[in-house]
């Protein structure tokens, strides 16, 4: 009687189909391995394979020969690369920081206050 009560429960079991084993995965196909780690293949042909690169070999971030980069130790701002102003809290530690002495040192539409550039929130107020 217990193998009969059994039976219904076991026979959905034996009626799932098995794999033999890993199926190759498709071109692209993401899978899931059994440590929980997952792998892509993909299919690549190099013979027909174009494409484009761009480097930024020919940028710097380094200021014009001459000139002082940002928190090298400066004595004046004509010592400082352009948008830079040579300011510190004391006469023996300047440096080269970010800034401004007048509006002329500031893009359009901003303003020169107190060694930094900001946008005017009034213009009529800030002058020309």
């Amino acid at each position: 009687m217990r193998s009969l009560l059994w039976l219904p429960l076991a026979l959905p079991l034996f009626a799932c189909p098995r794999h033999a084993g890993p199926e190759e995965p498709a071109a692209g196909e993401l899978r899931m391995q059994a440590n929980g780690s997952t792998t892509a293949t993909f299919d690549f042909d190099a013979k027909t394979a174009t494409g484009t690169a761009t480097t930024d070999a020919g940028k710097t971030d380094a200021p014009p020969t001459g000139k002082l980069g940002r928190d090298e130790p400066c004595t004046k701002d004509a010592e400082c690369a352009r948008g830079m102003v040579c300011e510190g809290c004391s006469d023996d530690d300047k440096r080269c920081v970010p800034g401004c002495r007048t509006d002329a040192d500031c893009p359009v539409p901003e303003h020169c206050n107190q060694v930094h550039c900001i946008r005017c929130p009034c213009p009529p107020l800030c002058g020309p």
